[in-house]
């Protein structure tokens, strides 16, 4: 009768084992996964550090590159380019309005009688960057009248 119970316990003890196992399989799987996230956990943690580092750095030179000026003296030099700006287009406007037809006709005039005075020879004019539509139309005049009198003598 005690034979039959042999591979019964056999049997049995094996089961347990195969239990045993599966619960140490289980508990090393368990402790694999929390060895997979820790090293995630590490690389993220390494990562952050690396970001923040490096936006450390950033705000540093940022810093060292604004050491120079502030606030104010960037107002103050927007102010000032303004101002030249408005100077300038000051300026323009005033050529551009002073310069007439009438003005035109009278610096051709003065011209001619110029070169009648030296007796028809060409006057030597100085050069000048024309700004203004007047400005050309009265240096075209000019050139017309120093060739009209170069042409005549």
């Amino acid at each position: 009768v005690r034979a039959p119970l042999v591979p019964y316990t056999k049997a049995l003890n094996a089961l347990k084992r195969r239990k045993v196992q599966e619960q140490l399989v289980g508990r090393i799987d368990g402790w694999l996964m929390q060895i997979e996230e820790m090293l995630g956990s590490i690389e993220q943690a390494q990562a952050t550090a690396s970001v923040l580092q490096r936006l450390q750095q950033g705000n540093e030179a940022l810093k060292a590159a604004q050491a120079g000026f502030n606030i104010e003296d960037v107002q103050s030099i927007l102010q000032d380019m303004d101002d030249a700006k408005e100077h300038q287009a000051e300026a323009d406007r005033l050529i551009a309005d002073s310069l007439t037809a009438e003005d035109d006709d009278a610096i051709a005039a003065e011209l001619a009688a110029l070169e009648d005075l030296e007796g028809g020879g060409a006057v030597a004019t100085p050069v000048a960057v024309v700004t203004t539509k007047e400005a050309a139309e009265a240096a075209a005049v000019a050139a017309a009248a120093t060739a009209a009198a170069t042409a005549a003598g």
